[in-house]
This record gives C-alpha cells, structure tokens and sequence, in this order.
C-alpha cells in the first residue's frame, strides 16, 4: 500500500491507524467524534462500528460527498450527520432539510458572524475545517461556530481560550 502524508512523504502501512483501533482506544472518553468519510460507500461500515463501540450517539459522520450523507442517513435515522460544503445558499439548506443533516462543515475562513448566525437559525451547528492558521482559528471563534473545527494548531488554540477566558473573568485587560 502506497500512502503519502501532508508533507508528500510516503507513510509505510504499519504506521496507518484503523478506525477499530481507535475506538478501541479512545471510545470510552468523553468526547463528541466526527468521523468523515474519505471514501466512498463505507457508511455502513463505519456505522456498525460505532454501534460496536457504543458511540453513535457522540459521533458525527461527514462527508463532502451526499450520496454518502444519503446512505448513511437510510441505515441509521438517528445518526448525526455533517455536511462538508464550501457554500451556504437556498440549496445547500434544502438538501440539509430534506436528509435531516445536523451539522453544516464549512471552510473557517467563510465563517462571519451574520452567516453562522442565519445558519443556526435553522437549527443547524456549524463545523469549520481548513482551520490552517491562527487568525483563521480566531476569525472562526469569533464568528460563533460552535460545533467544532479541525485546526492545525490546539496548543494555539488552548492558549488563546485560556486568554479569552481570563479576559471574560477580569484577570486580563488585553489579549
């Protein structure tokens, strides 16, 4: 098996984690999973598995492609689903209404306050992802996304919730 990393360096097989294995290991913790669907025709799979290990009901499965979206939302009625999209219009909100999606995925740097604000309107959470860098992170919180994000940086990010939240407490004036 031939599979590069972000760098374009080749990554030997034995380095892979296999979706069991990483619930073996971290499925009991308390933590809310997205879990997205990088190929196709795998959402029964992935869902069997998360029945398994007991965490459908923390889990989101997302993907950028609808028909995956469509397929695991016809095995399981309950699973919440994420849409990884670029865009927010009349479609994308249709589709997201007609398969019951839960969460909208979008790039961090669309995110604006007025357009997380009239997509919660509808009851749906926003998920950021191409969170590369700290002002996009910022621009992220900033903008009210509260369903998550994929950052490259959580120390960053740590460190600036840590100030965020002292600020809010009165211990510092300025970030």
């Amino acid at each position: 098996m031939k599979v590069k990393g972000r760098d374009g360096a080749r990554i030997s097989a034995d380095r892979l984690l296999l979706l069991e294995d990483f619930l073996h290991y971290f499925a009991f913790r308390d933590l809310t999973f997205a879990f997205e669907l990088k190929t196709r025709g795998i959402a029964e799979d992935v869902l069997q598995l998360l029945t398994r290990y007991q965490v459908k009901e923390k889990s989101f499965i997302t993907s950028f492609h609808p028909e995956d979206l469509k397929a695991a939302r016809a095995s399981d009625g309950k699973i919440r689903l994420g849409w990884l999209t670029r865009t927010f219009d009349a479609k994308c909100l249709a589709f997201i209404k007609e398969y019951g999606i839960n969460q909208l995925c979008l790039p961090g740097s669309s995110l604006t306050k007025d357009l997380v604000d009239a997509i919660q309107a509808q009851g749906i959470s926003v998920r950021a992802w191409a969170v590369g860098s700290p002002e996009i992170m910022k621009q992220v919180l900033e903008s009210g996304a509260r369903g998550g994000m994929t950052i490259d940086y959580p120390d960053v990010l740590k460190q600036y919730l840590d100030k965020t939240e002292a600020k809010a407490s009165g211990l510092l004036r300025e970030i």
